[in-house]
């Protein structure tokens, strides 16, 4: 997978990633954990995504699992990679709960945004990780901070300087992967330099519309190329909702997209959290999700 031309590319053909969250919420600091080993993903759940049609997952990490046992992180994240592999799928992991800590969201970063050894120890996770998987093509590449809501109350100093630095040290041990960049807490363009970049917001509201805007001069499109959208839902109390329409205004767009989220009881494609437990499915979105991800091309 490359970038080339403001596309995702893959055997010559331009690729659209659209797929699932696994956010694994119950492993994750801010929700349960932290503890890899409780996951709430297994071997079912990419055969299942695969039988929908999906090609890529994005993957919810944890530095606490990292820091707190490395070998035993490799090992956890390894296998989820032989799990996408055996089902066609790419992976783009994508750290949820950083070094200093965070809601998951936009939000509790302060410890994050006002260490600047918490932000190196995440810079030298993402170099660490790279380097482990440099040349490991089920990896797409690496989303490096969910929902960055920095504190200089200004777009986008702060996030600027530490998202640039992460991405060269990346880049500087993996020559293969694209680094994903999310826009920042005020919805707008970063200034980051680099040929492999995977521009990316979220979505949960209609595009063009508070809660759905592109970062850059045009809120109904992205000016940034390729661009992903991270996550993109509702919950059952809303129905389906906008989702329809926006995963079809992305696929016309040729704009990238993973739904949140496989297992949750609120956004869940299946409304319950047990790794591989189809037995609640929200069968009006895995409808929809399923309907947009037609003719995906997968590795």
């Amino acid at each position: 997978m490359t970038v080339s031309g403001g596309n995702l590319v893959y055997g010559g053909r331009t690729v659209l990633l659209r797929g699932e969250n696994f956010n694994n919420e119950p492993a994750l600091a801010c929700c349960g954990g932290p503890n890899v080993n409780a996951i709430n993903a297994n071997a079912a759940d990419y055969a299942k995504l695969g039988s929908l049609g999906g090609n890529v997952v994005r993957f919810g990490l944890d530095y606490q699992w990292y820091s707190s046992n490395r070998a035993n992180f490799f090992a956890v994240v390894d296998q989820h990679v032989a799990w996408a592999k055996a089902n066609h799928l790419w992976m783009i992991p994508v750290m949820f709960m950083p070094p200093g800590g965070s809601n998951g969201g936009y939000g509790g970063q302060g410890g994050f945004w006002g260490s600047a050894s918490n932000q190196q120890l995440l810079t030298s996770f993402w170099s660490d990780f790279a380097t482990h998987y440099a040349n490991e093509p089920t990896m797409a590449g690496y989303d490096i901070f969910n929902e960055p809501a920095p504190t200089d109350n200004q777009c986008c100093g702060q996030y600027q300087q530490w998202a640039q630095s992460a991405y060269n040290a990346i880049t500087a041990v993996d020559p293969h992967h694209f680094v994903v960049i999310e826009a920042p807490l005020y919805n707008t363009e970063p200034s980051i330099s680099g040929s492999r970049i995977l521009w990316s917001g979220h979505c949960y509201a209609a595009v063009g519309t508070d809660g759905c805007n592109f970062p850059g001069s045009n809120p109904a499109s992205p000016t940034n190329r390729p661009f992903f959208v991270g996550e993109v839902g509702s919950q059952p109390a809303q129905g389906t909702a906008y989702v329809p329409g926006n995963l079809a205004n992305f696929n016309a767009q040729g704009i990238s997209w993973t739904h949140f989220v496989m297992h949750e009881t609120g956004f869940g494609l299946f409304q319950n959290w047990g790794a591989g437990d189809f037995s609640s499915p929200w069968s009006a979105m895995l409808t929809v999700v399923q309907a947009a991800m037609a003719g995906n091309i997968r590795p």
